[in-house]
C-alpha cells in the first residue's frame, strides 16, 4: 500500500465519497445544521454593530456632542434617545454581550450535537461496513491484510465521519461568518474593510497552502507505520520461538520502537500546527490594527477614526478565531481524508459508492441444533467446476479444472494429491468459501452458502492449523456462539469424537481451564482436537477435515478414524489426507494432480490406477 499513488481517487473524489456514505435524511440534516450555525453568525453581525455604536456614543460622549445620524434612529428604535449616556453604553454593551453569549452558547450546544452524532454514524458505519467485509467471499477478504482492515474499519471510518465529514459541517459557519463580517465591513469603511480582507484572507490562505502538503504527509505516514507497526507486532508474538532461536527478538524491538517513535513525532508535529497559525494570526491582529489605525487617522476625524477601530475590534476578534477554526480545520480534513482512503478504498473495492448499498442492519438469527432434523439426506453433486486465481502479472492461473464427483449422504469421501494440486481450493468452493468460476456445487437444490443460511452449524470444518482464543477450553469449544446454546452432553460427545476427553477430565479446572495466546499451553495435538471436539459441537451433517490429523500421533490418530467411521450414514465426512492410513477406509477416494480429478473411486481402485498414489502407498507400507 504504501507509495501507492494511483491507488486513491484525488481529495475531490474523495469528499464526493465521503458525504455520499450517508444516508439523503441525513445528508439533510448535516445541511441543517450547516445553515441554522450560519443563521446564527447574525448574532455576530448584530453584536459587531452595537459595539461600533458603543464606540461612537463613547468618543461623543467624551466630546459633551450629542448622538447624530444613524447612531441617533438606533437610539430612537431601542427607545433609548430619552436615556442617559452612561445608561445607554451600558444597556446597548449588555445587548452585544448577550448576544456574543447566545451565540456561542447556540454554537457549543450545535456543534455538541454534531460531534455526538457523527461518532453514533461512525460506529454505524463501520458495523455496516464489518457487515459488508464479512459478508464477502475468501479471496475478497485476502485483498487487504488483517491490519489493513482493522485500520480501515477503526480509524479510518472515524477520520471519515468525524474528521472529514463533521469538520466540513462545522467550517461552514465559520466561512459565513468570515465573508458576513468581512461585507460588513464594506458599509462601515470600504478602505477597512479591504484591508481586513487581504489581510486577515491572505494569512489563511498562505498559512493553508504551506500546512496542507505537510498535513497529507503525516496522514499517509500514520497509515503506513501504524500497520507496519502493528505487523511487526504481530510477527513476533506469532513466531515466538523462531524469534528466540534465530536471537531476531531485538530486532523487533528495535522496528516497534522506531515505529512508535515516528508515530509520536507525527502526532506531536500535527498537534503543534494549530500553534502556528494561533500566533501567526494574533500577529496579523496587532498588525492590521496598526495598519488601519494610521489609515483611519489619516483619512478621518478622530470620533470617525476611533469608532471604526473599535468596529475592527469588535470584527477582528470574531474573524480571527473564525478563520483560525478555518485553517485548521481544513488541515484536520486534509490529513484525515489521507487516513480515510484505505477505508474508502476498502469500500470502493466491497461495492459500497452510497449508503444504499449499506442497506438495514443486520438482523441475526441464532440457530438451535435441533433446527438441523429437516437436513437434506442426499448427495453432494459437484459438477464441471473450474476455478482460476489472477496472478499479480493479470495471467490467471487455473487450478481447478473441470471437476465433477458425487458423494452420497453419510459415506466418507477421501482427496488426496501432491501439494498444488487443487484439493484446499476445492474443499473452500465446496464450503461455499469462494464462489466456482464454472460449474456447481449443489445439495439438493441448495448452494453451500444456502444451506449454511438455512441450517447454521450444518457444515463443520477443521483446518490444518486449529485457531485458538486465549480463553479457556469451553469457550474455545464454543466459538462464535453464545455458551448458553451448547449443553454439557453436546460437549462431552464430542471430546470423546475427538479423543479429548480424557486430557480434560485429567485438568483441575476441567473445561474452564485457559488455554493461553493461540494454545500456547498445550501441545499441537491437543490444539488440533480442540479444533475437531469444535467443528463437532453443532452435530453437523456435513465434516470436512483439512489435514485435521496431522498434528496427532498414531495411537490419537487411529482412534480418532474409527470415531469418524462410527458416524457413518449419520454424517458425511470429506477430507483431505496426505497420511494415507487415515483415508484407506474411505469409501470412496479422488486423487487429484494440477487440478484435475484423476481418479475415484476405492483405496485399492485408486491404487491401482494411478501410479503415483501406488507409489506413495507403498512408500507408507500401504
Amino acid at each position: 500500500m504504501k507509495g501507492d499513488k494511483k491507488m486513491f481517487a484525488p481529495d475531490k473524489s474523495l469528499l464526493f465519497s465521503s458525504f455520499a456514505i450517508f444516508p439523503k435524511s441525513d445528508r439533510f440534516k448535516l445541511a441543517l445544521t450547516a445553515i441554522i450555525q450560519s443563521v446564527l453568525t447574525l448574532l455576530d453581525l448584530v453584536g459587531v454593530a452595537l459595539i461600533g455604536v458603543i464606540g461612537s456614543l463613547s468618543v461623543s460622549g467624551i466630546q459633551s456632542q450629542p448622538a447624530q445620524g444613524r447612531i441617533l434612529s438606533l437610539l430612537r428604535l431601542l427607545n433609548l434617545d430619552g436615556v442617559k449616556f452612561q445608561n445607554q453604553v451600558a444597556i446597548l454593551g449588555f445587548i452585544a454581550t448577550s448576544l456574543f453569549v447566545l451565540k456561542t452558547i447556540a454554537s457549543i450546544y450545535l456543534t455538541r450535537k454534531i460531534l455526538y452524532y457523527m461518532s453514533w454514524r461512525s460506529a454505524n458505519i463501520a458495523s455496516q461496513l464489518t457487515r459488508i467485509l464479512l459478508s464477502q467471499d475468501l479471496n475478497s477478504m485476502k485483498k487487504s491484510s488483517t491490519h489493513e482492515l482493522l485500520f480501515s474499519i477503526n480509524a479510518g471510518v472515524g477520520a471519515l465521519s468525524l474528521g472529514v465529514t463533521g469538520t466540513i459541517v462545522m467550517m461552514i459557519s465559520d466561512l459565513t461568518l468570515f465573508f458576513a463580517m468581512s461585507f460588513a465591513l464594506f458599509f462601515v469603511n470600504i478602505t477597512m474593510a479591504i484591508i481586513s480582507f487581504l489581510l486577515f484572507g491572505g494569512v489563511a490562505l498562505i498559512l493553508y497552502q504551506v500546512m496542507k502538503k505537510r498535513a497529507q504527509e503525516i496522514g499517509q505516514k500514520t497509515i503506513d507505520l501504524s500497520i507496519a507497526t502493528n505487523q511487526y507486532v504481530g510477527e513476533v508474538v506469532s513466531s515466538y520461538r523462531e524469534a528466540i532461536v534465530r536471537n531476531r527478538r531485538s530486532w523487533y524491538l528495535k522496528q516497534i520502537s522506531e515505529g512508535k517513535f515516528s508515530l509520536a513525532n507525527l502526532s506531536a508535529e500535527m498537534s503543534f500546527m494549530p500553534n502556528i497559525s494561533k500566533y501567526i494570526m494574533e500577529t496579523t491582529m496587532i498588525l492590521g490594527l496598526l495598519v488601519i489605525s494610521a489609515v483611519q487617522f489619516a483619512q478621518n476625524s478622530a470620533t470617525s477614526a476611533i469608532a471604526n477601530l473599535v468596529i475592527f475590534l469588535a470584527a477582528a476578534t470574531r474573524i480571527a478565531p473564525a478563520l483560525l477554526r478555518i485553517q485548521q480545520g481544513s488541515i484536520t480534513v486534509k490529513n484525515n481524508l489521507a487516513i480515510a482512503k484505505p477505508t474508502l478504498e476498502t469500500m470502493r473495492n466491497s461495492g459500497i459508492t452510497s449508503s444504499k448499498n449499506f442497506g438495514s442492519n443486520y438482523t441475526h438469527r441464532e440457530t438451535m441444533i435441533s433446527e438441523h432434523l429437516d437436513f437434506p439426506t442426499e448427495s453432494i453433486n459437484v459438477k464441471n467446476v473450474s476455478f482460476s486465481y489472477l496472478e499479480s502479472n493479470g495471467q490467471k492461473n487455473t487450478v481447478v479444472k473441470d471437476v465433477s464427483f458425487d458423494i452420497p449422504f453419510g459415506t466418507t469421501f477421501a482427496l488426496v494429491g501432491p501439494s498444488g494440486a487443487g484439493k484446499s481450493t476445492l474443499i473452500d468452493i465446496i464450503l461455499g468459501l469462494i464462489d466456482p468460476e464454472k460449474g456447481e456445487v449443489k445439495i439438493n437444490d441448495y448452494t453451500p452458502k444456502e444451506l449454511i443460511e438455512k441450517w447454521p452449524g450444518c457444515i463443520g470444518y477443521v483446518p490444518q492449523n486449529t485457531f485458538l482464543i486465549e480463553k479457556s477450553i469451553r469457550q474455545n469449544l464454543a466459538l462464535g456462539y453464545d455458551s448458553y446454546l451448547i449443553n454439557e452432553s453436546q460437549i462431552r460427545e464430542a471430546l470423546e469424537i475427538a479423543q479429548l476427553a480424557e486430557f480434560v477430565d485429567s485438568l483441575p479446572e476441567g473445561l474452564e481451564t485457559l488455554v493461553g495466546e493461540a494454545g500456547s499451553r498445550l501441545s499441537g495435538g491437543q490444539r488440533q482436537r480442540i479444533g475437531i471436539a469444535r467443528a463437532l459441537i453443532t452435530k453437523p451433517k456435513i465434516l470436512v477435515l483439512d489435514e485435521a490429523t496431522s498434528s496427532l500421533d498414531g495411537k490419537t490418530e487411529l482412534e480418532f478414524t474409527q470415531a469418524i467411521h462410527n458416524l457413518k450414514n449419520k454424517v458425511t465426512v470429506i477430507m483431505i489426507a496426505h497420511r494415507l492410513s487415515t483415508v484407506e477406509r474411505a469409501d470412496q477416494l479422488a486423487f487429484m494432480e494440477n487440478g484435475k480429478l484423476i481418479k475415484v473411486g476405492t483405496f485399492k481402485e485408486v491404487k491401482k490406477s494411478v501410479p503415483n498414489f501406488a507409489i506413495q502407498a507403498k512408500l507408507m507400507g500401504l
